[in-house]
């Protein structure tokens, strides 16, 4: 079917840049290198593995061409993993993952193996260091102190550098720290070094506060993550100005609006992004499963170990999670008492939230009195006491339920399952039992747990109960034959309903017999029933018939089936609905649409869906039913005591009950059997509040759980029917994570230049394309195989898809808009508002068909039930938009001429296919013209192009820096749930003023991120293009002489460590004049006075003298480079050393560098944050 699906369209022309990206870095190869598909084959096993989550679906094949047909015409492409890995044995299909990174060694050293692994399978990682104390604070554990964030940075980048991506990519990582870490300025200058760090891409998380402190010139806090202490202030403004002063030196760090992040979270109830933190106080009991029940934060915080705790899940349940790095959040913070009706408290933040019975969400200074809590109560109990319906005997156990969950479950189970988990990465199954290693029920401590199967926990038990182990005697308190009362109730219990005895039966019937032989009895019985029968036979049967007449008469005016008597009964004729043959039934059993019970049997069994539908439907309806009912009759119960203030009798119960038509019978299938177990039932149901006020200054704790994000807080002794419980209430952890843990980006684009038809968009291909793409997309999700499985049960809990563009400038050209005017920004408004209004329509859809996403909730998530909980994006397309020959992400050209090299030091012109069209259609087309574009890098103020069309073919460059940031602003508000990744390009005559007016009006319009990239501030090869500066020459004298420059009596100076090829350490000093001009370069050795190493240093001062003439003699660092280069032998050697040390001398300097491609004689441009080649596709980010 693929092959002639292909020959139905036309077969897709690639260019010369697009066959030599796939043939690098896409096509699969055999072990020999041999290529093994073309773009046809590739598309054919991507959209067939895609697809294959859908073969079960009626539109399978239609659906498997639609996404062939797509890719395979450049309408759509999915990120570089999809394309490389879909169908393969690797199967990893994301491009981009989450990891959490913990202020713990386990924690930093579990996020780098999980990196590892994901760098493996050609994903890039984000990482926030936000969590990590800062450098010099005290660690308990070692007595020692931290080393801060940065240097565990470098071992998260050595890890990286030492990971080829399945051979085809390079590992790339974000590195994100809060601007109020103490570490923020090292953290800023990190990159000032371009050779450290190469694996990182670096932003700092910047709040609002901090941005209003900025522009009003004054201090912020800065917090010791581990402890939430301030542990100084300083001056945001020039804090602020550091971050403009490195972004307009090297282009990093790029920064991210957080506060802009968090008011546009999807999934605010999986927690915030780097929220503020909601705390509690230290005494509080937290519900922990680690056997000890409960322990006061304080007191985890002091252990200061990550701690399991039982929390509650998304069906409503107890589980058991990881909390992580239990701590104080906050010092001298306002508290609040929070009183519940049993007399208990609680004392928070205001700001702490709690978990309402009917899963809303409250803080605690919005609780009124009334509010109902969600509770988990645990009860200490036999087994037959939660199961009365079992004959057996046990020793006492802790059981758990919760609110929405009220059935009782083996704290012991949840606990075990937890590890069992951790270790098989499996849940218990029903054949595996949880055993007690000491006999002691209630001593949960997992070392005392042990797994094992049914057989073996009843061979084990087999062998404990010989001689004193016997149960029996291990508890006398329980065997009946010690206590006489016991003895007496089994007695009564074993009599009533007893079967009767063989002389039993004779005795009664003997006297029975007895009776009827007595013949005046008889006589008399005999008598009256002849003459009762005589007085009233003929009105009796007289009644009956007229009885069956008007029945009958009843009967046939409700239905069209032939009605009739037979005797008093009415019957009715109908036909078999499986053999069609004449029956009759009796009215009762009119609905009787078979003739037999055979005709029934055959066709009840050949309908399976039938059987099924009649099966669930039952259970779901006596179920809802049941639990509706249970629950209205305790809320009932709930809100008179709380009005009562006290127990309220059954009657007045009752009475509430009719007042509200709520069921009150008890006893039934659908509600409580007594109003015993009601009112049990009511103390695991909730607690009210009766109060919040406000109740002193204290330092506050708090920690992070696992997945729910969420966990149990109280302790609070109760009882039940005798039995020593304990209630939770359930409140919500704080959100540090700007990104949520373990989440994936699963990222596609659509082309934006494949959809312009005669002069206009054509919004009607385009909305069959995103449909499909969302389709697409979420497939992804199920076929993917993720590398940690963490990842993918979060993954598939958001169901989050990046549903991007490419090609928007290809759009605007044919449209015939300027990228950067205000008609340009509104097409590009109103196309991405279409693409996202027609992605979550397609999401709704999907969500009917397979269901919504499973963390969506109705309380929080206020928008419609959808298959994924965010869906649009703008992310960097890289090599993906060089297949499809257009323009990156929503970025403009580069440039519409450039120079490529090839192998041999040849160079040609490669021509945007836009403007050779648009130049030879309006007759400007020549090589003279294209020369000198290529030479300026622009079309501004060239005579031959008319002012219009300079105007549309506009390029990077050319474009102001507001009105990069108004497009991208434009776009974040129109429809863009994630980031933006894109470029605000800069020439490199750019001022540091530019910069900064570039991130105010960013912050000021609403975008969550900005990347600054001034033209030719990144290290590199060579010295600034042709078309941004000129190049250096000497000066020369008129006898043809050159002149060496004067030295002035002062220069500044850096200084430089470096390491031979030997090991020996060796100084380079660089001095420079007031214009960053390098002057002179000078070596210094530690080893002077060593005659062995003698010759080194001579040929090192040489060197440097020769070089430093150079400069002097103003011979263009270009060149010098080029020479250094090319004498190399060995990257540690001199030449090698010394050129790298001028490279990052100048890269800091605002004479800065453009890079050529280590892979091909192409040059790198900086887009989308990262340097690209636009000749071979090579990428320093992928």
């Amino acid at each position: 079917m693929g092959k002639d699906m292909t020959r139905s369209i036309t077969r897709q022309l690639l260019t010369e840049t697009a066959e030599t990206v796939l043939t690098r870095r896409y096509y699969l190869k055999d072990g020999q290198g041999n290529m093994l598909e073309n773009w046809e084959s590739l598309c054919r096993r991507v959209a067939d593995a895609v697809a294959g989550v859908d073969r079960g679906q009626e539109d399978y094949e239609t659906l498997r061409e639609q996404f062939f047909t797509m890719i395979y015409r450049l309408d759509f492409l999915p990120n570089s993993p999809c394309l490389m890995n879909a169908g393969t044995d690797l199967g990893q299909l994301s491009a981009c993952f989450v990891l959490p990174v913990e202020d713990s060694m386990d924690g930093i050293f579990t996020s780098i193996h999980n990196g590892a692994l994901v760098h493996k399978t050609g994903g890039g990682t984000g990482y926030s260091f936000s969590r990590l104390r800062p450098k010099n604070s005290s660690v308990r554990s070692t007595q020692g102190v931290a080393s801060g964030p940065l240097s565990f940075a470098a071992v998260f980048d050595a890890a990286t550098e030492t990971i080829k991506q399945g051979g085809k990519r390079r590992g790339a990582n974000m590195g994100i720290l809060r601007v109020d870490h103490p570490d923020i300025m090292d953290f800023i200058t990190a990159k000032q070094d371009q050779s450290k760090f190469t694996n990182f891409n670096f932003s700092v998380a910047i709040t609002d506060k901090f941005m209003e402190a900025a522009k009003n010139n004054q201090e912020y806090d800065l917090i010791d993550p581990s402890n939430r202490k301030v542990v100084c202030r300083m001056n945001a403004a020039k804090v602020f100005d550091k971050i403009v002063d490195l972004a307009w030196h090297n282009g990093e760090p790029g920064v991210l609006f957080i506060d802009a992040a968090n008011r546009a979270n999807a999934t605010p109830q999986l927690g915030e992004f780097e929220a503020t933190n909601p705390c509690i106080v230290g005494d509080t009991l937290v519900a922990v499963a680690d056997g000890r029940g409960a322990v006061a934060i304080r007191q985890l915080a002091e252990e200061g170990k990550d701690i399991p705790v039982f929390c509650r899940n998304s069906k409503g349940g107890a589980s058991v999670r990881m909390m992580r790095n239990p701590r104080i959040t906050g010092y001298g913070k306002q508290i609040v008492k929070v009183t519940l009706d049993d007399g208990n408290s609680v004392r928070v933040t205001e700001n702490h939230r709690f978990v309402l019975s009917d899963g809303r969400v409250k803080e605690a200074k919005e609780l009124v009195s009334g509010d109902s809590l969600s509770l988990m109560t645990k009860r200490e109990a036999p087994f037959e006491k939660i199961f009365s319906q079992s004959n057996s005997r046990s020793q006492t156990y802790c059981w758990l339920s919760t609110t929405d969950k009220p059935n009782w479950q083996p704290e012991h189970r949840l606990i075990a399952n937890f590890y069992h988990r951790h270790q098989t990465g499996k849940n218990l199954d029903w054949n595996q039992v949880v055993h007690h290693r000491d006999y002691n029920g209630l001593n949960n401590n997992p070392a005392n747990l042990e797994v094992m199967s049914k057989e073996a926990h009843y061979r084990l038990h087999s062998e404990d109960r010989k001689g004193d182990k016997n149960p029996m005697r291990r508890f006398p308190e329980k065997n009946w034959m010690n206590d006489p009362v016991k003895q007496q109730e089994l007695r009564i219990r074993h009599h009533v309903g007893a079967k009767r005895s063989q002389a039993t039966k004779e005795r009664i019937g003997a006297a029975t017999k007895l009776r009827f032989q007595d013949e005046a009895y008889r006589l008399r019985h005999t008598e009256a029933v002849q003459e009762g029968v005589a007085l009233h036979q003929d009105n009796f049967l007289q009644g009956l018939q007229q009885r069956a007449q008007q029945k009958l008469a009843e009967c046939q005016s409700m239905t069209d089936l032939r009605c009739f008597l037979d005797g008093n009964s009415v019957m009715v004729e109908r036909r078999c609905e499986h053999c069609s043959e004449l029956y009759t039934v009796s009215w009762s059993k009119r609905e009787q649409s078979f003739c037999s019970k055979p005709c029934y049997v055959v066709w009840h069994n050949s309908n399976q869906a039938v059987r099924q539908k009649i099966t669930d439907g039952i259970h779901a309806t006596y179920a809802a039913k049941a639990e509706q009912t249970r629950r209205l009759q305790v809320e009932c119960f709930l809100n008179l005591k709380f009005a009562q203030g006290q127990t309220p009798l059954k009657k007045d119960w009752e009475s509430r009950c009719a007042e509200q038509g709520i069921p009150k019978r008890l006893g039934t299938e659908f509600g409580f059997p007594t109003y015993h177990a009601l009112q049990e039932a009511a103390q695991t149901f909730n607690h009210r509040v009766v109060s919040v006020e406000r109740d002193g200054i204290e330092d506050v704790y708090n920690g992070t759980v696992d997945e729910f994000h969420n966990f149990y807080i109280g302790h609070f002794l109760g009882e039940i029917d005798g039995d020593k419980s304990y209630s939770y209430i359930n409140n919500l952890q704080c959100g540090e994570q700007w990104l949520l843990p373990m989440e994936s980006c699963n990222l596609g684009s659509i082309n934006l230049g494949q959809y312009v038809k005669d002069g206009a968009v054509d919004f009607t291909r385009l909305q069959q394309t995103v449909r499909t793409s969302v389709r697409f997309l979420d497939n992804v999700i199920d076929c993917n195989r993720f590398p940690i499985p963490e990842i993918g049960e979060m993954t598939r809990k958001t169901r989050k898809i990046g549903l991007g563009i490419m090609g928007l400038h290809d759009m605007l050209i044919q449209l015939e808009l300027s990228y950067g005017d205000e008609d340009g920004r509104a097409a590009s408004a109103e196309v991405m508002q279409f693409i996202r209004d027609e992605a979550e329509a397609a999401s709704i859809a999907l969500a009917k068909l397979k269901g919504p996403f499973p963390a969506w909730d109705p309380q929080h998530n206020h928008y419609p039930a959808r298959r994924n909980a965010a869906l649009t994006s703008i992310q960097p397309t890289g090599t993906v938009s060089m297949i499809a020959d257009c323009a990156s992400g929503c970025e403009p050209y580069f440039s519409v001429v450039t120079e490529k090299n090839v192998m041999d030091g040849d160079r040609f012109l490669m021509v945007n296919k836009h403007f050779e069209t648009v130049a030879k259609r309006e007759g400007f087309f020549s090589e003279v013209l294209l020369k000198k574009v290529a030479q300026s890098g622009t079309v501004l103020e060239q005579e031959e192009i008319p002012e219009k069309w300079q105007r549309i073919f506009r390029a990077a460059q050319d474009i102001s820096p507001v009105e990069h940031i108004l497009m991208q602003g434009a776009l974040q508000a129109s429809g863009v749930d994630s980031s933006i990744s894109k470029t605000i390009n800069l020439p490199s005559s750019a001022s540091k003023e530019d910069v900064r007016e570039s991130y105010l009006l960013g912050f000021e319009l609403g975008c969550k991120g900005l990347t600054v990239y001034r033209d030719g501030s990144r290290e590199g090869q060579v010295l600034s293009t042709a078309a941004s500066t000129a190049k250096q020459t000497a000066t020369v004298s008129s006898q043809g002489e050159t002149q060496k420059q004067e030295l002035p009596d002062v220069l500044s100076a850096k200084r430089y460590r470096l390491k031979d090829a030997n090991g020996d350490r060796i100084y380079i000093i660089v001095c420079f004049d007031d214009n960053e001009n390098p002057m002179e370069v000078f070596a210094k050795f530690p080893f002077d006075n060593r005659l062995d190493l003698k010759d080194k240093s001579t040929m090192w001062t040489t060197t440097c003298r020769l070089v430093s003439l150079a400069l002097r003699c103003q011979i263009p660092m270009e060149e010098i480079i080029r020479q250094l280069d090319r004498s190399s032998g060995h990257m540690l050697d001199l030449p090698a050393q010394l050129g790298r040390l001028l490279k990052s001398f100048m890269a800091g300097t605002q004479k800065g560098f453009t890079s050529s491609c280590p892979e091909c004689p192409g040059t790198l441009v900086f887009t989308e944050g990262c340097e690209v080649c636009r000749d071979c596709g090579y990428s320093r980010c992928s």
